[in-house]
């Protein structure tokens, strides 16, 4: 009986907390546009920090200096935090509705000094 009890409140527990919203879920929920523009609002971009990989540098041929995926919801908290003043969660809500979602890849390469000697 006792782990039958122990079992319920697992359960119980499950489903009753609130996980956060997936930033790979489409399309992005009210609730998910509402946690993308509270967290745009903070002005602080440490969030992207999630999205950018670093790469170091090679020995030798191109530098692939770093690589960038937004997600729609990561696209949403940096448009809203590029807001200062008369932007709300209701303005957020209404810009996201019928608007395409899809994924923002950017790589950046830089050319190391042994590939630049050998241009024409």
């Amino acid at each position: 009986m006792r782990h039958l009890s122990r079992f319920f409140s697992c359960l119980l527990t499950v489903f009753c907390v609130s996980l956060p919203a997936s930033p790979l879920d489409t399309p992005l929920s009210d609730e998910a546009v509402r946690e993308a523009y509270f967290l745009g609002q903070r002005h602080d971009a440490s969030f992207l920090g999630n999205y950018i990989k670093f790469l170091p540098r090679p020995k030798t041929g191109p530098h692939i200096s770093s690589v960038t995926f937004l997600t729609p919801f990561a696209q949403l908290a940096q448009i809203s935090s590029n807001y200062v003043g008369n932007y709300s969660a209701q303005q957020a809500l209404l810009d996201q509705r019928g608007q395409q979602e899809f994924v923002k890849i950017t790589i950046e390469i830089y050319l190391t000094n042994i590939l630049r000697r050998h241009d024409p």
